[in-house]
C-alpha cells in the first residue's frame, strides 16, 4: 500500500508545497516535521496556523535528548566503541567532547533530521510503498542531484515552476508571514545555526537577547567558535558599535 509523505519544515517551500499540494487535490497521509527544538518562536507559531489552516495534524519528530546535549557531551562512536576507556580519555585527555557548532564540511544537525525521520518511518511504515513530498524550489533544482538512497521522491515545486520567490509570495497571499522574519532572514532556520549570515547574526543579537546569550554560554562550553575565526565576543563588540554609529548618524 502507498503512502504519501509531506516533508514539512515549515519554511515558505515546504509550507507553500503542503498548501498547493492541498489545492490540486494529491494525496496526503502525514505531514512530518523533524524538529530539534531549535526553532524560533514565530516558526512554531507558523506551525500551528497551518495545521489550523489546513486541518492537518503536523506530526513533529524530536531527538532523543536536548540539542546541546549533541552539541556539548555527546560521545561520538557507536556501540562498543563506546567503552569505559574510551569515556574518561574524551572527558580528561580529549577536550573535542560533542559535536560542537555545525559548519558546511559537518552538518550534522541535518544528519539527525534525516536520521530521526527514518527511524520513525521504518517503525510506523515498514509494509508500505512510502512517496515523499520534498519542497526544492525550481532555482534549486540542482539539490536533486543528491543521492536519493533509493526512496521514492516527488518535487512538485520543479513540477510547477515555483521559485523561493514564488513560493514566499504564495505563502504570503496565503496569509502566513511568520511574524514577519523572511524580512530579515533569508531562511528562518534554527535560530542557532552557524550559517546565518553576519547580518542575520546582527538581526539575532539585536531582536533575541535570550537566545544570543544562550549562544555565548554554549561558545564558553565547546572547543569550536560558533563562526571560525572569530568568537561571539566579537561579534557582539561589532554589533553593538554598529548600532551606536546608527543612532549617531540618526541624531546627526
Amino acid at each position: 500500500m502507498k503512502k504519501h509523505m509531506v516533508m514539512f519544515s515549515g519554511g515558505k517551500d515546504s509550507t507553500a508545497m503542503l498548501l498547493r499540494l492541498i489545492e490540486e487535490g494529491r494525496p496526503i497521509d502525514e505531514v512530518i516535521m523533524a524538529d530539534l527544538g531549535m526553532e524560533f518562536p514565530e516558526m512554531y507559531d507558523h506551525v500551528t496556523q497551518v495545521e489550523e489552516f489546513t486541518g492537518l495534524k503536523i506530526t513533529r519528530i524530536h531527538l532523543d535528548k536536548p540539542f546541546q546535549a549533541y552539541l556539548l557531551v555527546h560521545f561520538k562512536g557507536k556501540g562498543k566503541r563506546i567503552t569505559e576507556e574510551k569515556i574518561i580519555r574524551d572527558i580528561y585527555v580529549n577536550t573535542e567532547i560533542g559535536y560542537s557548532f555545525p559548519d558546511m564540511g559537518n552538518r550534522w544537525c541535518t544528519g539527525l533530521k534525516k536520521q530521526i525521520i527514518k527511524q520513525y518511518m521504518r517503525r510506523q511504515y515498514a509494509e508500505h510503498d512510502i512517496i515523499e513530498y520534498h519542497g526544492i524550489a525550481s532555482n534549486e533544482a540542482a539539490r536533486t542531484s543528491k543521492n536519493a538512497d533509493g526512496r521514492q521522491i516527488i518535487r512538485p515545486l520543479l513540477e510547477w515552476g515555483m521559485t523561493e520567490k514564488d513560493t514566499l509570495q504564495y505563502c504570503y497571499d496565503h496569509g502566513f508571514d511568520w511574524g514577519g522574519l523572511y524580512r530579515n532572514l533569508k531562511r528562518v532556520s534554527c535560530w542557532c545555526c552557524p550559517l546565518k549570515s553576519m547580518a542575520e547574526l546582527e538581526f539575532l543579537y539585536n531582536n533575541y537577547p535570550d537566545k544570543w546569550q544562550t549562544l555565548k554560554a554554549w561558545e564558553e562550553s565547546t572547543y569550536r567558535t560558533f563562526k571560525p575565526g572569530t568568537t561571539l565576543v566579537d561579534l557582539e563588540r561589532k554589533f553593538s558599535d554598529s548600532t551606536e554609529q546608527g543612532n549617531l548618524f540618526r541624531v546627526a
